[in-house]
């Protein structure tokens, strides 16, 4: 995925709809449920062994940096079932790890910029696993969505310094209950300059 830089103010990046993601690069990422074998624990496995999660089947991304920023849109077609008890959610994954659809691992944790419809800001973790997430107290991130019917865009931002020419994306739909490792994650994306 190609990445643009931009002179654009913060406000105007973290806005989906604001008229430089029009000219922004896209790129169609894939996206997979991770593994039943691979969720946190024996309780996770047993209760949603056999049923269907991971329904976002695709994202459209793309990627803007500004100063020490990097802001990722994405966008996708919600089912447009209301909300269960979890919020629907996205999130980029940063950093080095032999494969993202794991999450990280406890060796080679990933950071983690996400965002859920029910939060008015960004949250900023770790990930050391599907679910296996620790928030940080320390970094505030960006993050801000439009819904129109069936779509919802959302941009998320964090440090630049943490992407290391490539991110991963996961996507969790909240009419699902979808939440923790029960999501759709990409592979790999390459970002080129």
């Amino acid at each position: 995925m190609k990445i643009q830089e931009s002179s654009e103010s913060v406000n105007e990046l973290v806005n989906p709809a604001a008229a430089v993601w029009k000219k922004a690069d896209s790129e169609t990422i894939s996206l997979s449920p991770v593994d039943i074998d691979k969720q946190p624990n024996a309780y996770i496995r047993s209760a949603w062994e056999g049923k269907t999660y991971g329904n976002i089947q695709s994202v459209n991304a793309s990627a803007l940096t500004a100063g020490d920023q990097m802001f990722v849109r994405l966008e996708w077609q919600d089912t447009g079932a209301s909300e269960g008890e979890f919020a629907s959610a996205a999130a980029v994954l940063a950093g080095k790890s032999e494969s993202v659809s794991a999450m990280g691992s406890e060796k080679e944790p990933l950071h983690l910029w996400y965002w859920a419809e029910d939060r008015e800001s960004g949250v900023y973790a770790s990930a050391s696993g599907p679910g296996v997430f620790a928030r940080s107290t320390l970094k505030e991130i960006p993050a801000c969505a439009v819904r129109a019917d069936k779509n919802i865009s959302v941009v998320i931002a964090g440090p630049k310094e943490e992407v290391q020419g490539q991110i991963g994306v996961v996507v969790w739909d909240g009419s699902n209950d979808e939440r923790a490792g029960l999501g759709a994650v990409s592979h790999w994306v390459s970002l080129d300059a």
